[in-house]
């Protein structure tokens, strides 16, 4: 079974303030709703959510050194 995160859970890992209610709402994250009414959101919306790295793991390539005209 895949992990929920309560909206502030979900919040917290997405690196916001405040639980994204609105984005619920609106339909933007997908959600489960409780028997209490309570929404919780799957860990996979999260993931869908977060931008993948670009690059492969590894140092970032150098920038060359700037030079002055004088």
């Amino acid at each position: 079974m895949e992990k929920l995160l309560t909206p502030r859970e979900a919040a917290s890992t997405l690196g916001l303030t405040y639980p994204p209610k609105g984005w619920i709402y609106r339909g933007t994250v997908k959600s489960i709703e409780t028997l209490g009414g309570h929404h919780r959101v799957p860990k996979s919306e999260i993931d869908r959510l977060i931008p993948q790295k670009p690059f492969s793991e590894g140092p970032l390539p150098q920038k060359s050194p700037r030079t002055y005209r004088v």
